[in-house]
């Protein structure tokens, strides 16, 4: 039993060390000002959130690999970023401006 459960135990501890942070910051390609309550999301980990006063937005915790993150905010329509890498060694850190 001990055996079966450490086999079980292992490839979560594998998977949790293969994730990793990711940081956006919106704003106004016009004015620089922030951009608060924007969706941002990753499909391939059914991930979304909302930006923030500071039109920030993080995660801890995604795997690590390519993806692909879609933003949509009022009045800015949507913007998709495709094969971005996310690195075991690095956080990905974006500044995105929306027009």
């Amino acid at each position: 039993k001990l055996l079966a459960l450490l086999s079980l135990l292992f490839p979560l501890q594998l998977l949790a060390q293969n994730t990793q942070t990711i940081k956006i910051q919106l704003r106004d390609e016009i004015n620089g000002q922030a951009i608060s309550g924007a969706t941002v999301s990753i499909p391939k980990y059914q991930l979304q959130s909302v930006s923030d006063d500071q039109g920030s937005v993080r995660w801890d915790g995604v795997p690590v690999g390519r993806l692909e993150i879609e933003i949509s905010a009022l009045n800015y329509g949507k913007k998709i970023l495709k094969e971005l890498l996310l690195e075991k060694s690095k956080q990905l850190i974006l500044d995105v401006e929306l027009q």
